[in-house]
């Protein structure tokens, strides 16, 4: 189990700092969002936007809502879609069908949906229309204030590039402030009468907003009019909102400064903690492994208990078979084959001690029985009811619980050193997460990242080296385990040496269920099939009919049938500043 932990978090880290984290399903990303706004004498301006999407998955199309609150409305509307370097003019339809879109006006916003189904591909979607009334002539000057970008964009938008043409060029007294992301860049050109604002990515649901001011000759056709003087009212509050956004981008880039420190110095303390912790922990080291030997020596715990200890996992459906094996070797239960057509075997009740023993036996003979006998087809069925199987399903999950039990009271585990392998996990985890966040903060510091990731390496090394050590084993677990594994290495390689010589079928009678629980049976019983001949396997008792010499195995039919019953009753149980535009965004569906 913690051996998982270790991987599952070193594999979180890993995919973090290569930066492979990949993104859900049916997602999209907005790799380009360009718009040029072109502003007419008259005060309107023609918008063109040409939003590049990159659909990660199947969707119907995209959507689009202009705020047009504040001004005087929109028309002339227009959509394209580029795609594979094809240009497709999307006609206006209230029909709903692919390749069209649809138009929705209000006093405060104009809602443009298109229906273009795509999958897996970049697309581009360009969209063309005017707006009326959106420069504002007073009596000193003339006024842009718009959120281009308004903040209802769910998704970052990507490589940002604004253009906003005037009618005229050299204009000697041309003002421009930005708002929003304050990562943005905004270049103005007098000479060529544009204002070009530009963002590597702007953030999703944040607002980018231009502030023009130009002569009101430029627009001398507007109608939208003031007879008041703006021109220093507006650059006293631009001033203000430009210390104020100085004194915040400072801020942040102090913070930021303080922050990356924090975090630095924190994963060094937290590194040099975890050596100084390891050092005051030293557990009961691991000796020296000893080579794995040949042994005939049966164990002397049972077969359930010896896959437990060897495994150190619940006992599964071969331990169980193991165990009924053995039930029936003792005559408690009687096994019979039904057919040489069907693998169905019938278990008749012989000892009635073993349902008030066993609860798995209880729900077996009682539930899928007829309270003496049941057959494996029936218990292979019997999962897939509802209550019925899922008290079935207990009773397994108790007795091996109950099994888990009789093999810890061996004292083959280690409880210090769990204790520590379990901090050892505490210990790599805090690190990778402060680890992860430090290295998100030095992006950008070559020299920064490759120092932490050497820090994080070494940190890492020393973390799997102390957990590797540290075994879960106890002295008496180890010298339990290796007999077992020295027992197993034998039962392993039987084809290799001739089984008679070792020992009579007596001896190899009471291997077998070991053979099951330690998932080798098939190779034991095909060796005993070379070895010896019928007759003389036909006296190893029950074992003969049910793993030699039946028409089937009986532990392949009752592992079969008891896992399908767990596993039906387990699926059937999981179900399942101002200006207009602050409104705008869009995305797709």
């Amino acid at each position: 189990m913690y051996e998982k932990v270790l991987i599952s978090v070193l594999t979180f880290a890993i995919a973090i700092i290569m930066g492979v984290i990949n993104a859900n399903a049916d997602s999209y990303d907005i790799k380009n969002y360009d718009v040029n706004a072109a502003v007419q004498k008259d005060g309107s301006v023609w918008l063109t936007q040409k939003i590049r999407y990159d659909f990660d998955g199947s969707f119907h199309g995209v959507y689009y809502n202009q705020d047009i609150k504040g001004i005087d409305g929109v028309s002339d509307v227009s959509v394209e879609a580029i795609e594979d370097g094809n240009v497709e003019k999307i006609p206006l339809s209230d029909k709903k069908i692919n390749n069209t879109f649809s138009q929705t006006k209000s006093t405060s916003q104009l809602k443009l949906k298109v229906y273009h189904s795509v999958e897996d591909k970049e697309v581009t979607f360009v969209y063309r229309y005017l707006l009326h009334g959106v420069i504002k002539n007073y009596k000193d000057t003339a006024e842009l204030n718009w959120k281009i970008i308004g903040s209802k964009w769910d998704v970052a938008l990507n490589n940002v590039k604004i253009n906003i043409e005037l009618p005229k060029k050299n204009i000697t007294r041309l003002q421009a402030w930005t708002h929003g992301d304050l990562s943005g860049k905004t270049a103005v050109s007098k000479k060529q009468g544009t204002v070009e604002i530009s963002l590597k990515r702007n953030p999703a649901n944040t607002f980018v907003e231009s502030h023009i001011v130009f002569p009101a000759s430029v627009t001398a056709l507007n109608q939208n009019t003031s007879e008041q003087n703006a021109l220093k009212a507006i650059q006293r509050k631009e001033r203000a909102l430009a210390l104020e956004a100085n004194e915040k981008r400072k801020r942040e880039e102090q913070n930021k400064v303080f922050f990356k420190k924090i975090m630095f110095v924190l994963m060094i303390i937290m590194i040099a903690l975890w050596f100084l912790w390891s050092y005051m922990n030293p557990g009961n080291k691991g000796k020296k492994k000893r080579p794995i030997v040949h042994s005939y020596e049966i164990p002397r715990l049972s077969p359930e208990v010896t896959q437990v200890i060897y495994r150190n996992k619940k006992p599964d459906t071969a331990a169980f078979s193991a165990f009924i094996l053995k039930r029936a070797a003792s005559h408690q239960i009687e096994v019979k084959e039904l057919s040489e057509k069907k693998k169905d075997f019938n278990i008749i009740l012989r000892d009635v001690r073993l349902i008030h023993n066993y609860g798995i036996f209880r729900e077996m003979f009682n539930n899928v029985g007829d309270g003496n006998q049941f057959t494996l087809s029936e218990l292979k069925r019997f999962g897939k009811k509802g209550t019925g199987g899922k008290q079935l399903f207990d009773a397994y999950c108790l007795w091996q619980k109950n099994i888990v039990k009789a093999a810890d009271k061996t004292g083959y585990k280690d409880n210090q050193n769990i204790s520590l392998r379990k901090k050892a996990l505490a210990w790599l985890i805090a690190v990778t997460l402060v680890g992860v966040g430090t290295l998100f903060l030095f992006a950008n510091n070559f020299l920064m990242c490759g120092l932490l990731a050497i820090l994080y390496t070494v940190f890492l090394f020393s973390c799997i080296h102390y957990y590797r050590s540290h075994s879960l084993y106890s002295e008496k677990g180890k010298e339990l385990k290796y007999q077992i594994m020295c027992f197993r290495k034998m039962l392993d390689d039987i084809g290799n040496f001739d089984m008679k010589k070792v020992g009579d079928l007596v001896l190899w009678e009471q291997i077998l269920p070991y053979a099951v629980s330690l998932g080798l049976a098939s190779k034991v019983i095909a060796a005993l099939r070379i070895n010896f001949d019928a007759a003389e396997l036909s006296t190893m008792g029950v074992y003969y009919p049910l793993l030699i010499g039946g028409n089937w195995n009986f532990n392949d039919a009752l592992t079969t049938s008891l896992g399908s019953a767990i596993t039906n009753y387990n699926s059937s149980a999981s179900g399942g500043s101002g200006g207009f535009g602050g409104g705008s965004g869009g995305g797709a569906f």
